[in-house]
C-alpha cells in the first residue's frame, strides 16, 4: 500500500477489497442479529436499536473528519488504525456481556470503519493510473454493495448454526 511503482495496483486493490468486504458485512450482519440480540440481553426494541443507531451516528459523525485525518497523518497509517479498531471492536462485540458494552463496542467498530473508509479510497485512487481509476473504484464499490447484501445471509447462517 505504498506508492512504489513496482507494486501492482490490483494487489493494492485486493488488500483494500478484503477490508471493504469485511467492514460492509460487519455492518449489515447486525440487522439479521437484532432478534438474537434482544433475546440474549433481554432488551426491548428501543434499547436494542441503539446497537444500530450508535454505529450509524458514529460513522456519520467521523467519516468526513477522518478524510482530513488521513491526509494529515498518513493514509496508510489511518487505514491500518481503522482496521485495527474494527478488529478490536469486533472482538469486544463478540464478548460483550451486557447491552451497553455491546453498544460501546459497536461505536469502536464504527470509529474504525470511519477511519478505514476514506483512507482506503484515497489509497485506491493513488494506486491506479487515471485511465483505470473508474474501473477500480467501480469494482471496489460493487464489492462493498454485494457485501452489504451478503451480510444478513451470512449472519443468518451463523445464527442458525451457532445460535
Amino acid at each position: 500500500m505504498t506508492e512504489d511503482s513496482d507494486r501492482s495496483p490490483w494487489r493494492t486493490f485486493a488488500l483494500l477489497a478484503g477490508a471493504v468486504v469485511s467492514a460492509s458485512m460487519n455492518y449489515s450482519v447486525t440487522f439479521i442479529s437484532f432478534g438474537e440480540i434482544q433475546e440474549t440481553f433481554a432488551a426491548g426494541p428501543a434499547a436494542t436499536s441503539w446497537v444500530l443507531n450508535a454505529f450509524a451516528i458514529t460513522v456519520i459523525a467521523l467519516v468526513i473528519p477522518s478524510g482530513w485525518v488521513s491526509d494529515r497523518f498518513g493514509r496508510r497509517r489511518m487505514f491500518l488504525t481503522g482496521v485495527a479498531l474494527l478488529a478490536v471492536g469486533s472482538l469486544l462485540v463478540a464478548t460483550a456481556p451486557t447491552l451497553p458494552i455491546l453498544i460501546a463496542a459497536r461505536v469502536v467498530q464504527a470509529a474504525g470503519l470511519a477511519l478505514e473508509g476514506p483512507a482506503a479510497l484515497a489509497i485506491l485512487l493513488d494506486a491506479f493510473p487515471s485511465e483505470r481509476r473508474s474501473t477500480a473504484v467501480g469494482a471496489y464499490g460493487g464489492l462493498g454493495g454485494i457485501s452489504l447484501v451478503l451480510g444478513p445471509v451470512v449472519g443468518g447462517l451463523v445464527i442458525d448454526v451457532v445460535g
